[in-house]
């Protein structure tokens, strides 16, 4: 998966050379699906070319992932139901589903379906939103099916004929669709999402280390942000739909400080009104001095100069996140080591990383796309899908 996932989404690295050329024996990969394909479209007979797809995975062995990465490049249909046959049971013919090379396929087809015109691309941009949904919840991705979900709602919202496009699923993926917590962008207006009658700070100071804080789902907002300080082995669970927001843009959303083997996951974490551009103001997340920090399942959502920002930390883990729209970097790293960044949508950062002295950072299966770099020049006749 290591190829396909080092690819910046919607620009398929990996040269079509493999998948235009043939094997060994002569026989282009996928030959037979294509042949099935031109004979009655993608949309029909999905069994026989799942049947199909599925021999030829297993005939290409450790040579699949590299022959299907050249095979979908920059091709919408293929990105969508070649996930589908990695992922949705019916599909699979006895084959173990591949979940995670499915969410990446996914993604870049989100990427693709994102730069075309047309309500055809429209529709399938609206079924791999609400197949994500699902499909991350089966991953334990809760955060991230809640961001997929109120996409897929905004869209149909604004295109009613959108609804034509949900995609065929069992009762139970339906289920697990419609009982993902929907999240929309933070607003101090937002309805829906109930502020909550105790504060985040008190929380967590009361809470002892060693702990599992649960904490409720609402709408968390302070003034200058929340504070972690020298706490040991705290683990900070949110239950799907918490929000923790604070009104001083010069301020870090989460702070930790000289903290070693904690933990946060499940939560939105941004400022209620962020600067569109980078003027020093706070990060989302801030860590000083710590040894041993998790962040999962969270987003880090568009708020600060940088989604996480830290200093002098070693053994730092950022996994199954979504860091998007930070108006400077994405992540900023000053002498730290061992940073693992693993299983994220990185998406539409002014930049992706800026690291000063720091050994051991390792950045892998992660969906990257629309990330700039700070100091270019922008066009501003440039849309978001074209930078």
């Amino acid at each position: 998966m290591k190829r396909l996932l080092a690819t910046v989404l919607g620009v398929c690295v990996a040269a079509g050379a493999a998948g235009e050329g043939g094997d060994a024996a002569g026989e282009k990969p996928f030959a037979e699906l294509l042949a099935s394909v031109a004979r009655t479209s993608w949309n029909q007979n999905n069994a026989e070319k799942a049947r199909l797809f599925q021999a030829e995975r297993d005939r290409l062995g450790d040579r699949f992932e590299d022959e299907l990465t050249a095979f979908i490049a920059g091709d919408l249909e293929r990105h969508y139901w070649t996930s589908a046959y990695l992922s949705i049971d019916d599909y699979l013919h006895g084959r173990r589903p591949r979940l995670h090379l499915a969410l990446a396929i996914m993604q870049q087809g989100v990427a693709l379906a994102e730069a075309r015109p047309g309500l055809n691309a429209l529709m399938r941009r609206y079924s791999l939103h609400v197949r994500l949904v699902v499909l991350c919840r089966r991953l334990g991705l809760d955060a991230l099916a809640s961001a997929h979900k109120g996409r897929a709602e905004a869209l149909r919202a604004a295109e009613a004929t959108l609804a034509g496009g949900w995609p065929a699923m069992s009762p139970a993926m339906a289920k697990l669709y419609e009982s993902t917590p929907l999240l929309r962008p933070a607003a101090p207006d937002r309805p829906g999402a109930k502020k909550a009658d105790v504060r985040l700070q008190d929380l967590i100071d009361k809470a002892p280390d060693g702990s599992t804080l649960k904490v409720p789902a609402a709408r968390y907002v302070s003034a200058k942000g929340v504070v972690v300080e020298g706490r040991r082995g705290l683990k900070i669970v949110c239950e799907p739909g918490t929000e923790v927001l604070v009104e001083d843009v010069n301020a870090h959303v989460l702070s930790f400080q000289n903290c070693s083997d904690v933990r946060i996951e499940g939560a939105l974490l941004r400022h209620v009104k962020p600067r569109k551009e980078y003027a020093c103001h706070g990060a989302v997340v801030r860590a000083d001095g710590c040894n041993g920090l998790t962040i999962a399942e969270c987003e880090l959502n568009g708020c600060g100069a940088v989604g996480l920002s830290a200093w002098r930390c070693r053994n730092v883990a950022v996994t199954h996140c979504c860091i998007r729209e930070n108006s400077f970097t994405a992540f900023y790293l000053d002498h730290c080591e061992t940073v693992k960044i693993t299983a994220n949508v990185i998406a539409d950062n002014r930049s992706l990383l800026a690291a000063h002295t720091c050994d051991d950072v390792e950045m892998y299966d992660n969906a990257i796309r629309r990330n700039g770099g700070y100091w270019e020049k922008r066009d501003p006749a440039l849309g978001p899908e074209d930078r």
